[in-house]
């Protein structure tokens, strides 16, 4: 192996590419029950608004245990007083339930910002209570920011919501003040003078105003940041997942109702740093987004449009697919069946022989780039996706990827991308593919390595153990030999076309066992669709070159 497959092998990641591609999972907060998306701030900061919430109510347990032992032990001494300790802990017991449900109750985002809402009443009508029980000094008093003020400037700062609500609750949280404060009137405390109540309560309510004024700048920003995330006649509504490249979100089209994944992809992470490399890189981009969007199969993703973002980020906009892909599929429901496996098998052999017959190989066929989905009135349906590292291999084009570079995922590297052969043709997917299918049937991978450099030098020298010895399943004789000729180190032994092993998957009669029915029943059964109407991203985001 040269210099640079080492060192990009050293890079990638070490175990399979799960460390390396950043997966969504089916139930997302796009599902049938999920809230309609706010105006005034982008949905994801929203998200994050909501996670900080288990970090501020934890943070009130902690300070309201030491406030409590400090004025009732060290600067009182005096004896505890059943309503202070009954009102302590009740504050305390919702503090901790706003902390579980925001970190483990699987509460949709938005719900959660309702409860932050909920939340900062509840302690400001708690924090009224204890403060107002005592009678108020009968001197002046001097205009000073009482914990209820403090609450109406803290919550918005640390967990911003929409306009709307920022403000309902910094008039709501302020009213609970000169609320308490009555009712301990009504329960017999003397009435303070109308002086002091005007000083009491004057820096709460220029707390309300500096949160009306947040809230408008909040939102000023909020609608700058909308435009900025508008790429071309698509707008960014959620973010989907993040990954060492770029990040996937939801979009949807300006004019058209269709949702659509959009990639973002950071030039940086090509490597492309200064302006003459990152004009190189974009170009790239765009002859591989161009490639992409020649192929015309039904199992291949589908590339609407692409382009660069004003802050320079490529983007592809692609098709949103309703399912998972192979290596989630694994993940969760363990070792598929031989028939299932010849089925998903030739539907990725009919997308890549597309792609081969216009001189193209994808460099990256793995789980996590073959999709399985619901597709129209079909179950079971194979996208293959991103061919972001497809390498033209005809006579007179130039290379799509960068020189020197080993480019792929180590768990599925062909022997000769390992070796960082510069010239590996189709027959490197169907060494990818190979592996693939012994993913598909038992479970686990080709090899297994504790570093990347270590996953590439079994592919070049290990012999594969035939996945019958690995499965918990049976696995034909048939497509036993098909896996291990697909997996030969010598490319000139494997099939000798995508169309040559689709044939020879067809010919086992294996796929054929795995109707239309049989599939249906499946999805029907794990993921019934009146609970997986959310959408996964077609594309994962990669934290690896292209």
């Amino acid at each position: 192996m040269d210099a640079h497959t080492i060192e990009s092998m050293e890079a990638a990641t070490p175990q399979r590419d799960e460390h390396a591609t950043l997966f969504l999972q089916e139930d997302s907060a796009l599902g049938s029950g999920a809230a309609p998306l706010p105006r005034g701030l982008p949905p994801d900061i929203l998200e994050e608004a909501a996670q900080r919430l288990s970090y501020l109510s934890l943070a009130t347990v902690v300070i309201a245990a030491v406030m409590f032992i400090l004025f009732n032990f060290v600067i009182r001494r005096d004896e505890l007083q059943a309503f202070d300790v009954t009102a302590h802990f009740a504050l305390q017991a919702i503090s901790l339930t706003i902390f579980a449900l925001s970190r483990w109750g699987h509460v949709q985002p938005l719900r959660l910002l309702d409860l932050g809402v909920a939340y900062q009443v509840i302690l400001a009508f708690g924090a009224g209570l204890l403060i107002n029980r005592r009678p108020w000094p009968e001197d002046a008093m001097i205009p000073s920011w009482s914990p209820i003020a403090v609450l109406v400037l803290l919550f918005p700062i640390f967990i911003p919501n929409t306009t709307r609500r920022m403000l309902l609750a910094a008039l709501v949280t302020a009213a609970m003040d000169p609320l308490t404060l009555f009712w301990w009137v009504h329960k017999g405390n003397a009435q303070p003078p109308l002086e002091s109540m005007i000083f009491r309560f004057a820096p709460t309510a220029m707390a309300v105003l500096l949160v009306a004024v947040y809230a408008k700048l909040l939102r000023r920003l909020g609608d700058k940041v909308m435009k900025a995330r508008r790429m071309g006649s698509y707008r960014l509504v959620e973010r989907l997942g993040r990954g060492g490249m770029g990040e996937v979100w939801r979009a949807e089209h300006r004019f058209l109702a269709r949702p659509a994944a959009v990639k973002l992809i950071r030039p940086e992470m090509l490597g492309a740093i200064g302006r003459s490399a990152i004009d190189a890189a974009r170009r790239r981009f765009e002859r591989e987004a161009q490639a992409t969007a020649a192929l015309q199969s039904p199992h291949t993703i589908v590339l609407y449009d692409f382009g660069t973002s004003r802050n320079g980020d490529f983007y592809y906009v692609m098709e949103l697919l309703d399912g998972l892909n192979l290596d989630a599929l694994v993940e969760r429901f363990g070792p598929q069946p031989a028939t299932r496996t010849a089925f998903i098998l030739q539907q990725a052999c009919e997308s890549l022989h597309e792609a081969h017959t216009r001189g193209l190989v994808h460099r990256d066929v793995k789980p996590a780039n073959l999709f399985l989905c619901r597709y129209a009135a079909q179950c079971d349906f194979v996208k293959v996706l991103d061919f972001g590292l497809v390498k033209v291999h005809r006579a007179g084009d130039g290379k799509l990827t960068q020189e020197g570079v080993a480019t792929g995922t180590p768990a599925f590297m062909p022997p000769e991308l390992a070796r960082g052969a510069p010239d590996a043709d189709a027959r490197a997917d169907l060494y990818a593919l190979g592996c693939v299918g012994y993913w598909l049937v038992t479970g686990a991978l080709l090899f297994e390595a504790e570093t990347p450099m270590g996953m590439a030098i079994a592919h070049a020298t290990n012999e594969p153990v035939p996945p019958s010895r690995r499965s918990e399943i049976e696995v034909p004789d048939a497509l036993e030999s098909l896996i291990l000729s697909c997996l030969n180190k010598d490319p000139s032994r494997r099939p000798a076309s995508a169309l040559e092993l689709a044939h020879a998957l067809e010919a086992t009669q294996l796929a054929e066992a795995w109707s239309d029915e049989r599939a249906r029943q499946w999805w029907q059964q794990h993921l019934p669709e009146h609970t997986h109407r959310g959408r996964e991203p077609a594309a994962a985001v990669e934290s690896r070159s292209l």
